[in-house]
């Protein structure tokens, strides 16, 4: 089948610098007025962007690209970008690409080119720090076109600037190339007009009901409150919102400091907004040899509040019926009312509670931090996020992040969150670095298993090594890396 690839999409256009070139002079002789070019091999983004440059009366071929001073540039974007373009111009290094990081107007703000040649090609082209490629000052080309050319969100935007959406949060139907969504979208404070800026976060395909025009904004019970995600992994999170959705009986099941309570609250609070649930330990009753819990539970089920269980492992025999009752309580309410939560501890939990479990509830287990270290930054962001003032702009450059990834983490997210409270509280505003950690994280070696691309990794540093003598220059110029690189990595791997 001509012009169809194997997964059944139209094959690209094949690229003919002449007739591009043709099509184009042909625009700037008829102008703007003219119909689109039909040219093959043009793709309409091009001829756009050649249309906003003769509208804007931007030089075909402009005599000198823009530059400000190193002074001007935007060094948290750098500091913030700098690891990852290392790590991809090492996977990259033998493919001969540029990489270039812009700003938000089209600044070149960093570049990584790896050949000599290269980088000689690009000054002379300008394409280096401190140059401004935006499509106003030099007109069509790749870094200045992905700064105006993001369709879906221009649609989204001018969508929701027209929308009745304000400060809080609120469930409404988004537009995207793919058709209409459900997101939860706020306002962001301080934004208006021509400027106003929105949070967005799509919901999943199955949570919209049928019959709601596009735009409407919607407040019933499956609004939510809160942007934060009910789970820092997407997969742990669609479960717990999938039984919370069907208002299915849950029990959380993980070790101390994983985050039970938490996933419960935001849970209710993304589906049940509201009254928060009414939290309810199991343990600190037993203690005192009250059955007062019960009573409250079932008071709070029958005015349409949630309700969370704590602590399941310490529930004695003779309370299960109590469980059973609560649990046949929350079922028995009507379909706007929240569900049953229960934390538990299945690893160390008596087998009488394990059973209970297994009959009443759908059961999600939150795996333990040091089985997703990555997801360990963003939830260093999200803990600094909750802070107060000068404490909030904390941040953990890419060395320490990478310590705090190895860690064991025996108490889970509750001791990252000490730690990195700790932290914000001694350095308020400044940037932590892997020296500033605690002792015993500078000098514990990695707990987690490398993947095997680290693996790999580690044993051709390790071999460099050895076959310099313990040069590190030597070894750096070997595996095509910098110095700077090679001691990072070093310290990663535990190699110095």
């Amino acid at each position: 089948m001509n012009g169809i690839n194997e997964a059944g999409r139209p094959a690209p256009l094949p690229f003919d610098e002449g007739a591009v070139r043709r099509a184009k002079e042909a625009l700037l002789t008829r102008g703007l007025l003219t119909s689109p070019v039909s040219q093959p091999g043009v793709r309409n983004i091009i001829e756009r962007s050649w249309r906003r440059c003769i509208g804007e009366g931007v030089p075909p071929q402009p005599r000198f690209t823009p530059s400000r001073g190193p002074a001007e540039r935007q060094s948290m974007l750098v500091d913030a970008a700098r690891p990852v373009l290392e790590r991809l111009s090492e996977h990259l290094a033998d493919a001969r690409v540029a990489l270039f990081l812009s700003d938000d107007k089209g600044h070149i703000v960093m570049r990584k080119a790896a050949e000599r040649r290269q980088r000689n090609e690009l000054d002379n082209a300008s394409a280096a720090e401190g140059f401004d490629f935006s499509e106003r000052s030099v007109g069509t080309n790749t870094l200045g076109l992905g700064h105006v050319s993001s369709e879906a969100h221009a649609l989204l935007w001018t969508h929701l600037r027209d929308s009745p959406v304000r400060r809080e949060p609120r469930q409404v139907r988004v537009p995207l190339p793919t058709g209409w969504h459900d997101a939860i979208v706020e306002h962001v404070e301080g934004t208006e007009g021509e400027r106003s800026a929105f949070c967005v976060r799509l919901l999943p395909a199955d949570s919209h009901d049928a019959g709601v025009p596009p735009g409407t904004a919607r407040t019933n019970s499956r609004a939510v409150t809160t942007s934060e995600p009910v789970h820092p992994r997407q997969d742990i999170a669609e479960q717990v919102s999938t039984a919370i959705r069907h208002r299915e009986c849950l029990a959380l099941d993980g070790e101390p400091g994983t985050g039970k309570l938490h996933v419960a609250s935001a849970a209710f609070a993304t589906h049940f907004p509201g009254e928060p649930p009414l939290v309810l330990d199991l343990s600190t009753y037993r203690r005192d040899n009250e059955d007062s819990w019960f009573t409250a539970a079932m008071e709070a089920l029958v005015i349409g509040r949630g309700v969370v269980l704590r602590h399941l492992n310490d529930v004695a025999p003779s309370e299960l019926n109590r469980i059973k009752a609560i649990a046949e309580c929350s079922q028995d309410q009507h379909t706007g009312s929240p569900p049953l939560v229960l934390t538990i501890d299945t690893e160390k939990a008596p087998e009488h509670a394990r059973t209970l479990i297994d009959q009443l509830a759908t059961t999600v287990r939150l795996p333990a931090l040091a089985e997703m270290p990555e997801q360990l930054p963003s939830l260093v962001t999200r803990i600094l996020a909750a802070m107060p003032d000068v404490e909030r702009q904390t941040r953990f450059s890419s060395d320490a992040l990478q310590l705090l990834m190895c860690g064991s983490w025996p108490g889970n997210v509750a001791e990252l969150r000490r730690t990195v409270e700790f932290l914000a509280h001694r350095m308020p505003g400044a940037v932590v670095g892997a020296g500033d950690l605690p002792t015993r994280m500078q000098q514990t070696a990695p707990h987690r298993q490398l993947t095997m691309m680290e693996a790999a990794e580690r044993e051709s540093i390790s071999a460099a090594l050895r076959q310099s003598g313990g040069n590190r220059s030597q070894a750096a110029s070997a595996l095509g890396i910098g110095r700077t690189t090679l001691y990072r990595k070093m310290r990663f791997y535990r190699l110095d």
